[in-house]
C-alpha cells in the first residue's frame, strides 16, 4: 500500500466523484422547490399554460400569477386602448397624450370626445390581446392612467402615466411631448421580447426619452415596495409620487421579481389592508427581491384562462398587461437529467467535461452581455453628466469674464469723465481715444475668432 499523500488523496476523490456523478445526476432529478411553491396553493387543475401558474394564498384573498422567465413561449405584452389621433386615424393608441397635448405623436382620443383619452373594459382588453397576439394566459391591470372612475371625465385627460413601451416603441417621455418626468419620479417594469426573459424593476436618474434596445414592454408604477431586498417603508407610508393610491381598505396590484431573477410575480391582493402588509407577504412568502405597486383600488382587475378572477369595481382603463404562453401543464420544476451513457471511464469523463464547459460558457456569455450593456448605459449617462457640468462651468466662466470686462470699461469711462469735468481735458481726450481704440481692437479680435 502506498501512503495517501494530500495530492494522491485529492486525485482519488476526484476520480470517484467523476465516476459516480452521472449516476447521482440521474437519481437526483428533482430540484429544490422555490419558496413560492411552498407558500402558495396552486390547483393542478387550473394550470394549463407552460411556464405560468395561477395560485392563491390567505384563503383565496391573494391572487398570484407566477411566471417562469426561462420558459420558452412566455411573453408579456402591453395592451393599450384604441382611439383616434389628431389626423383622424383610428387604431391602438400611439401616444399617452390626448390630441391637444400630443404634437409629436398626434395624441389619442375617444372617438366621441377629443378631450377624453380612450378606455376599454377588461373583457375588451382580453379580446384585443387575443386578436393581436394569439394565446393569452392572463390579463391584469398595470400602470396608473385614464379610467371611468370619479366624475365624468375626471380621469380622462391623460393616458398611461409612467414609462410606456409598447412592442418596442416608447410612447412617453420628453422626446414624445410627455413632460411629467414620471419615468424618473416613479419606478417601472421593463421586459425583453423573447425567453429567457430579461426583466428589470428600476428607475431612471435622468430621462432623455430613449429606451434600452432590449426593452420590448415597459410599464410604470409607484411606489417602490421592495428594493434590493429591503422593504421601502418610507416610500410606502408616503405613497411616494403616487399620492392617494395607497390608502387602507383598498385592493392592491403589484409586481415582484426574485433575486435570480427567474420568478416574476403579478399579484392582486383583495385583503384591503395596509400596503405594507402586501410588501411583507411578497418578501416573506415569495422571497421577492424587487417589487413595485401598480394601480389599485377599483382598478385592480385580473382575468385568467377564460375567467374573470377579480373584476375590480368594473371601471374601464386605458391600459393592461397581458401574459402570453403556450398550452402546457404549468411550471415544470422537475428537470430530468440524461441517464449515463455506456462506455469506459474516459468517455464518461469527456462527456461530463463537455457538458459542464457548455453550461459554463452559456452562463458567462449571458452574464457578460448583460454586464456590458449595463456598463455602456452607465458610461453614456456619466459622459452626458460630465459634458453638462463642463458646459455649465464654461458658461459661468464666460459670464464672469464678461462682467469683469464691463466693470473695467465702466471704471475707465468714469475716470475719463472726471478728468474732463476737472479741467484736465487733454488727459481726458487721450483716455477716451485709448478706450475707443481698445474697444475696436477687442471687437476686431472677436470677429476674427468667430
Amino acid at each position: 500500500m502506498f501512503p495517501l499523500f494530500p495530492r494522491r488523496l485529492f486525485l482519488l476523490l476526484l476520480w470517484v466523484s467523476l465516476w459516480i456523478r452521472p449516476l447521482s445526476l440521474h437519481a437526483q432529478a428533482q430540484t429544490p422547490d422555490p419558496p413560492w411553491r411552498q407558500a402558495l396553493t396552486c390547483d393542478p387543475a387550473q394550470q394549463t399554460f407552460s411556464g405560468v401558474e395561477y395560485c392563491t394564498s390567505d384563503a383565496g384573498k391573494i391572487h398570484v400569477l407566477v411566471i417562469d422567465t426561462h420558459s420558452p413561449g412566455v411573453h408579456l405584452e402591453y395592451v393599450i386602448a384604441e382611439g383616434v389621433n389628431n389626423t383622424g386615424v383610428s387604431g391602438p393608441c400611439n401616444d399617452v397624450n390626448i390630441p391637444d397635448w400630443g404634437p409629436v405623436r398626434g395624441g389619442c382620443a375617444d372617438p366621441n370626445n377629443p378631450a377624453y383619452y380612450p378606455v376599454i373594459p377588461l373583457e375588451r382588453a382580453v379580446a384585443l390581446a387575443q386578436e393581436r397576439h394569439g394565446q393569452v394566459a392572463a390579463v391584469i391591470d398595470s400602470d396608473y392612467g385614464a379610467g371611468t372612475q370619479g366624475q365624468p371625465g375626471e380621469f380622462r385627460g391623460h393616458g398611461p402615466e409612467g414609462l410606456t413601451v409598447v412592442r418596442g416603441v416608447r410612447l412617453d417621455g420628453p422626446a414624445n411631448g410627455d413632460t411629467d418626468n414620471n419615468a424618473v419620479r416613479r419606478p417601472w417594469l421593463a421586459v425583453s421580447r423573447d425567453a429567457p426573459l430579461r426583466i428589470e424593476l428600476g428607475q431612471f436618474d435622468r430621462d432623455d426619452g430613449s429606451r434600452a434596445d432590449w426593452v420590448y414592454t415597459g410599464v410604470g408604477g409607484a411606489p417602490w415596495l421592495i428594493r434590493e431586498g429591503v422593504i421601502q417603508k418610507n416610500a410606502i407610508e408616503s405613497c411616494e409620487n403616487a399620492p392617494g393610491s395607497c390608502y387602507f381598505g383598498a385592493a392592491q396590484t403589484a409586481v415582484g421579481l426574485s433575486q435570480d431573477p427567474r420568478w416574476l410575480f403579478l399579484v392582486v391582493d383583495e385583503r384591503k389592508g395596509a400596503l405594507i402588509d402586501l410588501a411583507r407577504f411578497l418578501q416573506d412568502e415569495l422571497a421577492v427581491w424587487d417589487a413595485i405597486k401598480f394601480d389599485g383600488g377599483g382598478s385592480s382587475q385580473l382575468w385568467y384562462n377564460g375567467q374573470v378572477i377579480e373584476p375590480g369595481d368594473g371601471r374601464q382603463l386605458s391600459q393592461y398587461l397581458a401574459v402570453l404562453a403556450t398550452p402546457g401543464p404549468g411550471i415544470e420544476i422537475i428537470e430530468p437529467s440524461p441517464a449515463p451513457e455506456p462506455g469506459n471511464f474516459l468517455e464518461r469523463l469527456w462527456g461530463t467535461v463537455e457538458q459542464e464547459t457548455q453550461k459554463a460558457w452559456e452562463t458567462i456569455r449571458s452574464r457578460s452581455e448583460r454586464f456590458l450593456t449595463e456598463q455602456w448605459e452607465r458610461l453614456q449617462r456619466e459622459v452626458d453628466r460630465q459634458l453638462a457640468e463642463w458646459q455649465q462651468s464654461l458658461e459661468q466662466w464666460l459670464a464672469e469674464q464678461q462682467q469683469q470686462w464691463e466693470q473695467e470699461m465702466q471704471r475707465q469711462a468714469e475716470e475719463i469723465a472726471w478728468q474732463l469735468c476737472g479741467g484736465n481735458w487733454v488727459a481726458g481726450a487721450v483716455g477716451a481715444i485709448a478706450v475707443f481704440g481698445f474697444r475696436r481692437r477687442r471687437k476686431a479680435k472677436s470677429l476674427h475668432n468667430h
